[in-house]
C-alpha cells in the first residue's frame, strides 16, 4: 500500500490510462489505494470519484482528456460526454454523463420535472421540446435508473385508455376534488427518490360531466386500475340513521272532557 499526493494518483491513472490530464482545480490530501487486479478506465475513474466526490471534486472522461473539477459550482455542459444508451454500462457508476432520450408520448418537460427527484445535485434534466428529446445528466448509477423509469412511463403513455364511469352515491364534482388531492398528495410525497421511482410520470386526467353525475378517466393502464378502486372506496352510500316516531290522535266528542279535576271535601 502506498500513499501518494492526491494530484501525482491522478496524474499517474491518466497517464497509464493514455489520457491528458486537466486540473482546474487541486485536490487536498493524499491518496492511498493499493490492488493487484488489473482495472480498466472506467473502475479506475470509480475508484477515484468515490475519494474525489466525497471531497467536492470530480474526475470526468471526455474525449482523450481527464478534467478535474470542483463540484461546488456548476460543471460545463459541453465537457460532459452525451453517451449513447447502448453503451451507458460500459462507464463507470460514478462517472458524470448525459444520455438523450427521445420520447414517443410524454411531454419532454412534465418529464423533466418528474425525473428531477431521482437525480443528485450534479445531475440536471433539459427538455427539448422541438425535437421532442430530453436530456439528463448525472453520474451513471442514478442516470441509468431514471432513464429506465422514463422509457417505460413514454410506453405507457402511449397505451392510455380512456373510460367513464357511472356514479351511484356521490357527486361526480365531489369524486373529482377527492381524487385530484390524492393525485396531488402523492406528487408532492414523490420527491425523495425511492418515492419517486415508483411513482408514474403519466399524469392521470378525470372529469366530472354533473348532467349524467359520472366522471372521465384517461390514464395508462396501471393508474386506470387503480383509480377504479379508488372511486369505489369514495362512491359508497352514506350513512343512515333509523328512527321510528309513534303518532297518536286523539278526538274529543262533545261528551267527552280532557283535564284534571281538583276536588275538595270536607270531613
Amino acid at each position: 500500500t502506498v500513499s501518494v499526493k492526491a494530484s501525482s494518483a491522478l496524474e499517474a491513472v491518466a497517464g497509464e490510462s493514455g489520457f491528458a490530464l486537466e486540473m482546474r482545480a487541486m485536490p487536498p490530501g493524499k491518496f492511498t489505494y493499493h490492488d493487484s487486479v488489473p482495472r480498466s478506465v472506467s473502475d479506475a475513474l470509480d475508484i477515484l470519484n468515490a475519494f474525489l466526490i466525497r471531497d467536492g471534486h470530480i474526475l470526468i472522461r471526455f474525449r482523450d482528456l481527464m478534467v478535474l473539477l470542483p463540484t461546488s459550482v456548476p460543471i460545463p455542459p459541453h465537457i460532459i460526454e452525451q453517451v449513447p444508451l447502448a453503451e451507458l454500462t460500459d462507464r463507470g457508476q460514478y462517472e458524470l454523463i448525459t444520455v438523450k432520450l427521445v420520447l414517443s408520448h410524454l411531454s419532454p418537460e412534465l418529464a423533466a420535472s418528474q425525473v428531477s427527484g431521482l437525480l443528485t445535485p450534479l445531475g440536471r434534466a433539459t427538455p427539448v421540446e422541438i425535437s421532442r428529446t430530453l436530456l439528463i445528466t448525472d453520474l451513471r448509477k442514478h442516470l441509468e435508473r431514471a432513464a429506465i423509469l422514463l422509457i417505460q412511463a413514454d410506453r405507457e403513455a402511449g397505451h392510455t385508455t380512456r373510460e367513464v364511469v357511472h356514479l351511484k352515491n356521490v357527486q361526480a364534482n365531489k369524486v373529482v376534488e377527492s381524487i385530484q388531492q390524492v393525485l396531488k398528495t402523492n406528487s408532492n410525497s414523490a420527491t425523495a427518490p425511492a418515492a419517486s421511482a415508483s411513482a408514474h410520470v403519466v399524469t392521470p386526467n378525470i372529469v366530472a360531466i354533473e348532467e349524467t353525475n359520472s366522471v372521465i378517466i384517461s390514464a395508462s393502464p396501471s393508474e386506470m386500475a387503480r383509480l377504479q378502486r379508488l372511486i369505489r372506496t369514495i362512491d359508497v352510500p352514506p350513512s343512515q340513521v333509523y328512527i321510528k316516531a309513534l303518532i297518536v290522535e286523539v278526538e274529543l266528542g262533545s261528551q267527552d272532557e280532557f283535564g284534571v279535576e281538583v276536588a275538595v271535601q270536607d270531613s
